[in-house]
């Protein structure tokens, strides 16, 4: 019964919270912000908890998405380029987030990991001048077949046409995401480790932060378990094989035949076509 008020009063309150809200200024402090541009199930989360796990290193929220904390910027148009946000709210209420983490733990870094991030990474940037950018992506396979059964409501009632219709569907969100993702990396040198190769050689994350400006202060903690999404704390380990075999070989020729006009932009991070 508590926990059903609980949530009858967490839902009443977003509902009438303010959509841009402002927090009291905090003067003179900055704080370090990783960027971490991302698609969503791509594993990100497993990223964020190795940064979470060092002891200098905090995260806005919960699961490191700081889009959460604010009503106006996780709207459903979050995914929309031209969204028009609100400049002095997202640097007041993240920054609000950051102090308190920095008084309760010492925390000096953040990373932030919002997938919508990518679609206005240049305002975020200007917001906050002390960051740095990390990219990461998920082969299509893996990352379509994680979005269909986490998302899909009642996925073993759909017919044959409906759930080639949403296969349809997240392949090309993959491709117009992996675009915008692309662009970055290119446009701003961003340094790009793959979620295969980050869970076969973690050390991976520690070099790009050694080569970044905040290189020497950060060391990761890769032996901790990490929590992701609603999996048992384990070791880093990579879905990708579990989430494949979901899927059934007429899913994957309809994947094919969806990203088959955009080989190339797998290959450019490091995937293919299958069969």
């Amino acid at each position: 019964m508590m926990s059903l008020i609980k949530r009858i009063i967490a839902r009443i309150t977003r509902i009438i919270e303010a959509d841009w809200p402002i927090k009291k200024s905090i003067d003179n402090y900055e704080p370090n912000l990783i960027f971490l541009l991302t698609p969503p199930n791509s594993g990100s989360t497993a990223i964020s908890q190795i940064f979470n796990n060092s002891p200098l290193v905090s995260q806005l929220q919960q699961d490191g998405e700081g889009q959460w904390l604010i009503k106006g910027l996780c709207s459903n148009d979050r995914w929309n380029s031209e969204k028009v946000v609100d400049k002095r709210s997202i640097r007041s209420v993240w920054i609000s987030e950051c102090y308190k983490r920095y008084k309760t733990n010492g925390s000096l870094y953040f990373i932030e990991k919002s997938p919508p991030n990518m679609m206005r990474i240049k305002i975020l940037q200007s917001i906050f001048p002390k960051h740095i950018l990390l990219a990461n992506n998920r082969d299509p396979y893996a990352n379509i077949s994680s979005m269909l059964y986490r998302y899909t409501k009642d996925i073993e009632t759909l017919k044959a046409s409906e759930r080639e219709v949403k296969l349809i569907e997240l392949a090309n969100e993959w491709i117009n995401r992996s675009v915008v993702l692309k662009r970055i990396i290119h446009d701003q040198n961003v340094p790009y480790l793959s979620y295969e190769k980050f869970c076969q050689n973690p050390n991976l994350l520690q070099n790009s932060i050694d080569n970044s400006k905040f290189g020497g202060h950060i060391t990761l903690d890769f032996k901790s378990n990490v929590k992701v999404k609603d999996y048992e704390a384990q070791p880093i380990h990579d879905f990708n094989s579990k989430q494949i075999a979901r899927l059934t070989n007429s899913d994957i020729k309809v994947i094919t035949s969806a990203l088959r006009d955009s080989e190339e932009l797998l290959s450019y991070f490091g995937y293919s076509l299958r069969d």
